[in-house]
């Protein structure tokens, strides 16, 4: 396969609005995908979508074509009651009204922390709140990306076996998983070759399904496996390594999975490691 069939990109600043975060993905990285917040991650009044900014930004996508999926903000947490705590259902829906204006295919969200409530409780939290969500936007086609997390304190999803009951539990065609690499080599997955990564894949196929990934978050790591730290590292600079980077790239590649970029870029900027996959294919 040619590097030409891989879709890559990485999560980029919309800090002078979409369609420059569109530019930079296209003429920059040379890339065909990419992440955004579409609002501020932190909370707050959010800004409203600019008319001439969300034109310019379908113009693109009805030429390019590009995968684009927003995060949520990682301040929320869906493991809490709907009623107890509505934001994070209330962003959930704003952001996938706003992929959906600004030409994407998805959101990805953190699942939450556990903190001092029981399984049982989180499990029906979690599938009722999903469902609110998908429910409020019956009318968008925009998936909702299950994160599996590194697993610091009480993180939930850093299991496969987790976040398969998750999945099943419910069970809709609109939720699907996003895989980072990073988190899932911390969580304790090894990824560090050909067969690390082919071992860890089966499992994931056993408890949740690989056709149940829509994208991957392709980050290496500053940690230990199993150390459960989530760190980020820039690709060929970390634990997991370039060789078992390569070999997820490969398996996305052939099966048609965006691969987005969330590493700090300290060692190399996006374009670089983007150019250094491409050219080791």
């Amino acid at each position: 396969m040619k590097s030409t069939d891989l879709i890559i990109g990485a999560h980029l600043s919309i800090a002078k609005g979409f369609y420059a975060a569109y530019r930079e993905a296209k003429e920059i990285l040379k890339g065909n995908a990419l992440q955004i917040f579409t609002k501020n991650p932190r909370g707050g009044a959010s800004k409203p979508l600019e008319e001439d900014d969300v034109q310019k930004c379908q113009v693109f996508q009805q030429e390019n074509h590009f995968f684009m999926v927003a995060h949520c903000s990682y301040l929320l947490n869906f493991a809490k009651s709907h009623t107890s705590d509505p934001w994070p259902n209330d962003s959930l829906i704003e952001d996938i009204n706003r992929v959906d204006t600004l030409g994407g295919q998805a959101v990805v969200l953190h699942i939450g922390k556990k903190l001092e409530m029981t399984e049982d409780e989180v499990m029906q939290n979690i599938v009722e709140n999903i469902h609110y969500v998908l429910d409020k936007t019956s009318d968008k086609k925009i998936m909702i990306l299950l994160e599996n997390t590194a697993g610091q304190g009480t993180e939930i999803g850093y299991r496969f076996e987790e976040l398969g009951k998750l999945m099943k539990a419910i069970h809709h065609h609109r939720v699907k998983v996003c895989f980072d690499t990073c988190h899932a080599f911390s969580a304790g997955y090894d990824l560090r070759g050909k067969k690390e990564v082919e071992n860890t894949l089966q499992e994931f196929d056993r408890h949740i399904g690989l056709e149940n990934v829509l994208v991957f978050h392709l980050n290496d790591t500053k940690k230990t496996l199993g150390s459960r730290v989530d760190r980020h590292e820039d690709i060929g600079f970390g634990n997991i390594g370039l060789d078992g980077i390569l070999e997820i790239v490969r398996f996305a590649q052939k099966h048609h999975i965006p691969c987005i970029l969330e590493t700090p870029a300290e060692h190399s900027s996006y374009a670089k490691q983007i150019q250094l996959i491409k050219d080791a294919l």
